[in-house]
């Protein structure tokens, strides 16, 4: 268990410019088209979505990603300028890599996505940053960031930083050679179920199997969706029911529950007081559209401030 100490958290991963359906009649299928009732723009991706739910949770969080370039900067850039998080780490994308996007549709309590990635996911400026001093923390909101950008865990390790990772589903980033051995070298990872049974490839999750695979430094903490979320570690797991709540998105809820979990854990809390926590936060995501809530509106300098990157790890 992580002892609480004084510092921010700092979140680093991808942002994409969401559009988000729901409430329609079903999947869509080839050939055929399916109209929706409801639509949101939002920000998306894990590290802006996590970022949220810790500065929701009580924590200073600063976020370290490169961020949508025009068009879809002016549809996002107000909500996440408005969400308390230090954005001074991030960067806006470079034009020429294109549109960085995701479709979400939310549909009878899951989604399904259609992403876009553009450019490079770690700005250049981020070792400097987790030198800083300034930070106890490190969430990285996608195993493809970092395996993109492995430097990371030295970065973090130089600076005596605890380490969480979310998967985040990706086919290629869980076949990567290097998966598992840069995951056992975090702190917490945060798999769902289905990505953790891809990784092992197996339908049964095995506690002593998966302190095998990733070690028994290494907390596994594994979310079920309604079937709430379990804790792997030492050869033992627990398991902490889903919270009641009308679903209106699942969007970010895998994201939401990081953060409750991850704070609680920074102080902390015992295991069980830890799911808990994810679980609250998780729930508190499902009832709105879009990953984060929006909040006050802010001045845009911060915005225009932000640096086109001219370069790449």
């Amino acid at each position: 268990m992580s002892i609480g100490k004084s510092g921010k958290i700092l979140t680093v991963g991808r942002v994409y410019c969401d559009f988000v359906f729901s409430e329609f009649a079903r999947m869509p299928v080839l050939g055929e088209e399916v109209f929706a009732d409801k639509f949101g723009v939002h920000a998306g991706g894990g590290a802006y979505i996590t970022a949220a739910h810790l500065v929701s949770c009580g924590k200073t969080t600063a976020l370290c990603a490169v961020l949508p370039a025009a068009p879809f900067d002016a549809l996002i850039h107000e909500e996440i300028f408005s969400a308390d998080i230090d954005v001074g780490p991030c960067v806006v994308a470079s034009p020429e890599w294109g549109i960085q996007t995701t479709i979400a549709m939310a549909h009878n309590g899951d989604r399904a996505f259609l992403t876009r990635r553009g450019g490079f996911a770690v700005p250049a400026a981020c070792q400097k940053e987790l030198e800083s001093g300034e930070y106890r923390h490190l969430h990285i909101a996608e195993l493809a960031t970092l395996i993109e950008c492995p430097q990371l865990l030295d970065w973090a390790s130089q600076a005596h930083l605890t380490v969480s990772l979310d998967c985040s589903w990706d086919e290629g980033a869980m076949h990567h050679r290097d998966a598992t051995k840069l995951i056992s070298q975090v702190d917490v990872f945060l798999p769902n179920l289905a990505e953790l049974q891809f990784i092992l490839q197996t339908d049964e999750i095995v506690a002593s199997d998966v302190n095998a695979t990733f070690g028994e430094s290494c907390l596994v903490v594994v979310k079920k969706s309604a079937d709430g979320a379990s804790l792997i570690q030492s050869g033992d797991q627990i398991h902490s029911p889903a919270i009641a709540r009308e679903v209106v998105d699942t969007t970010g809820a895998g994201d939401a529950f990081n953060a409750g979990f991850i704070s609680a854990w920074l102080d902390g809390r015992t295991s069980a007081e830890c799911l808990l926590a994810g679980n609250k936060q998780a729930s508190i995501c499902v009832s709105s559209l879009g990953g984060a809530s929006s909040h006050d509106r802010k001045t845009e300098q911060l915005y225009n401030q932000l640096k086109t990157p001219v370069g790449s790890r």
